[in-house]
């Protein structure tokens, strides 16, 4: 941003200049006067190209509540081989509000606390790790391939998950990132979260979210009594 704010008086200068210099020579009015609206217009097209447009006319994202009731997570009955599991998912809303598709989109997962007591207590050294995409597009169209980054375009809602509770394991919260890391356990257990999660992409600046979780532990097919046990909440601040 600063390299075009610099470029637009510096191309204003030399306009100027070439004007001054040449202006001792015409002796035509029509000339002269053609010649300096080509050198403003030339000017105001660099500063709506480098400086307007792309601040109006840019991906504006915003991370917000999926409309699910209770907030942000819903019940998932799923067959498997061993016959029906519930799922709890926790859906997060992405939605691109700007006028223009924000590329190479990713939601991340860059910070986790456990509080215990009310008192936080951040994961030393944790690496910043993609999160899944939901609403049955984790993978690429037509193709067994994870998907990681996608197109966000204008309008359209967009789905990511950040966890699930199942009644499979009913002691397990399992954080749903994409690569498995050493020191950085997808399964927790019952207790108090707090998980820092943002989007990149190009053209991208995105205020980053925390999520809290409570949970108490247990998980069956009763959303009622699920309710009482699971509890999600978004804030702009993290935890102190």
């Amino acid at each position: 941003m600063i390299k075009k704010l610099v470029s637009v008086p510096f191309i204003f200068l030399i306009s100027v200049f070439i004007i001054s210099y040449f202006c001792k020579s015409w002796e035509n009015p029509l000339i002269a006067a053609g010649t300096v609206g080509a050198a403003i217009s030339a000017v105001w097209a660099i500063i709506y190209l480098e400086i307007i447009k792309p601040k109006y006319h840019r991906p504006k994202l915003e991370i917000t509540e999926p409309g699910f009731e209770p907030k942000f997570y819903r019940k998932a009955p799923i067959k498997d081989k061993s016959g029906v599991r519930i799922d709890y998912y926790i859906n997060i809303l992405l939605k691109n509000i700007g006028n223009r598709t924000a590329n190479n989109c990713q939601p991340l997962l860059i910070g986790m606390w456990k509080i215990i007591q009310q008192k936080p207590a951040k994961e030393e050294n944790w690496i910043s790790v993609p999160l899944q995409w939901a609403g049955g597009e984790k993978r690429e169209y037509g193709t067994n391939k994870i998907r990681e980054e996608r197109n966000i375009i204008p309008h359209r809602p967009y789905y990511f998950n950040l966890g699930k509770i199942s009644t499979n394991h009913p002691d397990e919260f399992v954080i749903l990132y994409l690569p498995s890391l050493a020191g950085q356990r997808p399964k927790i257990g019952p207790g108090e979260y707090c998980f820092e999660v943002t989007v990149t992409g190009e053209e991208v600046d995105l205020p980053r979210k925390y999520f809290y979780v409570t949970w108490r532990g247990g998980c069956t097919g009763d959303l009622d009594e699920v309710e009482q046990r699971f509890e999600v909440s978004m804030k702009d601040t993290p935890p102190v």
